[in-house]
C-alpha cells in the first residue's frame, strides 16, 4: 500500500510540473477490486461482492472448460468457466452462483426480483438447475456440483451448499466423488490430488499405494509405463483396460472422458463419439451421433441429427433455436417461422412477420414472396424490382456510400484506396499491385513504376 501511494503521489507531482488540470486526474481503484472485493459489481467483472464470483480481473475460474483431451473438467467449487466470472465460486461455496456458469450477460431484466435474467433480456421467475439467479441478475448455468437453484438463487445440492472442489452432486443431494468431477484420485468420497506414493492416482480411479520404493508422478507409479502398459492407462500402479472413465495410451494417466460427449476411447487414447470427435458442450453423443439440438442448431431446425439451418429451410423443413423441423404445408418458411404469406397471395411483393408487403421501400425491400430484408441506408437510396440499389445501380459495396445516386468512395468510408468506375468508385483493401493505396487515396497501378504494393505504398 505504502509503494502504491509513492507511485501515485509521484505521478501527481510529474502531472503538475507539465502543468496538467489536477481536477482531471483518473481515479485509480485499489489493486483488490475496491467495494465489489470479487471483482467489480456488474455481470462483466465478476459478479458482485455479495455473490463473491469470480476473482477481480472477472476472468476464468479455477478448473474451467473442457479439457483438450476432451475430459470433463473438475465440477468442484471453482466451478468452471464463467462468462466474466459472475457464476464463479472462488469467493467459496457460500459465495454467490456456486459451480455456476454465465448463461447470458445480456440486458438487465425490468421487474424481475424474484428471479434471473436470461438470453435476450427474458425473466426467469422460477430459478432452477439451468437458469439460476436471483434479484434480477444474470442467469448461470449450474454445473455437475449442484442439482438445484435454492431460494437464495444458489446453485446447491440438496438442502446444502455446492459440493467442493474435486466432487460431484449425486441425484440424490449428496456429494461424492468420481470419475468425472476428480482429477486425481478418490479416498472414499474425498477428492486427493493423487500425486503421492502413499495416495496415488489419477483419473477419478480409486487411490491406491505405489508398491515397494516406486514414486508416484502425476497420479501414475514409477511400475506402470509404457513397457507394461502399453494398450492402456495408468492409475497409482494399476494398468486400466482403455474406457469412457479411463482414457489413454500407452501407459499415460489415465483421464476420464465426458460421457454426454463421448462413448469410447479410441487405440490412440482420446475420447470419440463413434469415429469422430467428442461433441461440443451442450450436446449429447447419442448412438455413436452428436445430437442436434438447441446448443449446436440455435439458428435453425433438426432433421434427425442433421441441422438444418435458416438459410436451407424450405416450406417442407421449417424452424428454429433447434426444435424439430415441421412442414409448413401450402404456406412459406420465413426465418424460421411458418407463414401465411406465399407466391400465390404475394407474388409481386415480400414477405415480413406473416404480411405481404409491397416490397419496394428500404425498410422492406423484396419479391416473388421472399422475406423482405432492409437496406442500408448508407449504401442505397431506393429499392427497385425488389432490390436494394443506389441510383441505377445495385446497392454500394462495402467502403462506399450512395450519394446522389452514385457510389462514393472517400477517406471517410475506405480504409484502403479508392478506386473510379462506371456509376461512381469503389473502395478496394489496397493491397494489390495494381490497386494500391490507404486511407481513402485514389488506387495506383504499381506496375507502371515497375514497383510493387507494400503496406499500401508503391516501393
Amino acid at each position: 500500500m505504502r509503494s502504491r501511494s509513492l507511485a501515485v503521489f509521484g505521478l501527481l507531482f510529474v502531472l503538475v510540473q507539465q502543468g496538467c488540470n489536477c481536477q482531471n486526474v483518473p481515479f485509480i481503484p485499489s489493486s483488490d477490486g475496491g467495494e465489489a472485493g470479487g471483482g467489480g459489481i456488474n455481470s462483466e467483472g465478476g459478479g458482485s461482492a455479495q455473490a463473491g464470483g469470480g476473482d477481480a480481473a472477472g476472468g476464468t475460474a479455477q478448473g474451467g472448460g473442457v479439457e483438450d483431451d476432451a475430459g470433463l473438467p473438475d465440477a468442484g467449487e471453482d466451478g468452471g468457466m464463467t462468462a466474466g466470472g459472475s457464476g464463479g465460486a472462488s469467493g467459496g461455496a457460500a459465495g454467490g452462483m456456486a459451480g455456476g456458469t454465465t448463461v447470458d450477460a445480456g440486458p438487465t431484466c425490468t421487474n424481475c426480483s424474484t428471479g434471473c435474467c436470461a438470453a435476450g433480456g427474458a425473466c426467469i421467475g422460477a430459478p432452477n438447475r439451468v437458469n439460476c439467479g436471483a434479484n434480477g441478475a444474470a442467469c448461470v448455468r449450474c454445473e455437475n456440483n449442484a442439482n438445484n437453484c435454492n431460494a437464495q438463487g444458489q446453485c446447491a445440492c440438496g438442502n446444502g451448499p455446492a459440493c467442493g472442489p474435486g466432487l460431484e452432486c449425486a441425484a440424490n443431494g449428496t456429494c461424492e466423488c468420481t470419475e468425472q468431477s476428480c482429477k486425481g484420485c478418490c479416498q472414499g468420497n474425498v477428492c486427493q490430488p493423487g500425486n503421492t506414493s502413499a495416495q496415488c492416482g489419477s483419473g477419478g480411479q480409486q487411490c491406491r499405494n505405489c508398491p515397494g520404493n516406486n514414486s508416484c508422478d502425476a497420479g501414475v507409479c514409477s511400475n506402470c509405463n509404457a513397457q507394461s502398459c502399453p494398450n492402456g492407462c495408468c492409475s497409482g500402479p494399476q494398468c486400466e483396460n482403455r474406457g469412457v472413465n479411463t482414457c489413454g495410451d500407452n501407459g499415460s494417466a489415465c483421464f476420464a472422458c465426458d460421457p454426454t460427449a463421448a462413448d469410447n476411447c479410441s487405440p490412440a487414447g482420446a475420447c470419440r463419439c463413434g469415429q469422430n470427435a467428442p461433441c461440443p458442450a451442450g450436446v449429447p453423443c447419442t448412438g455413436g451421433q452428436c445430437a442436434c439440438n438447441g446448443f449446436n442448431c440455435s439458428g435453425g431446425c433438426c432433421n434427425g441429427n442433421v441441422c438444418v439451418q435458416g438459410n436451407q429451410q424450405t416450406p417442407m423443413q421449417c424452424g428454429r433455436f433447434g426444435q424439430a423441423c415441421t412442414s409448413c404445408g401450402t404456406g412459406q418458411c420465413q426465418m424460421g417461422q411458418c407463414s401465411s404469406c406465399n407466391f400465390q397471395n404475394c407474388g409481386q411483393g415480400c414477405c415480413q412477420n406473416g404480411m405481404c408487403m409491397p416490397g419496394n421501400t428500404l425498410t422492406a425491400c423484396g419479391g416473388a414472396a421472399s422475406v423482405c430484408s432492409v437496406c442500408d441506408p448508407q449504401r442505397s437510396d431506393s429499392c427497385q424490382l425488389g432490390s436494394c440499389r443506389c441510383g441505377f445501380g445495385g446497392a454500394c459495396e462495402p467502403g462506399s456510400v450512395c450519394r446522389m445516386g452514385q457510389c462514393v468512395c472517400d477517406p471517410l468510408t475506405c480504409t484502403g484506396c479508392c478506386e473510379q468506375g462506371l456509376g461512381g468508385s469503389r473502395c478496394q483493401n489496397g493491397n494489390s499491385s495494381i490497386a494500391c493505396g490507404r486511407d481513402g487515396g485514389a488506387c495506383r497501378n504499381c506496375f507502371v513504376t515497375g514497383d510493387q504494393c507494400m503496406n499500401g505504398t508503391c516501393q
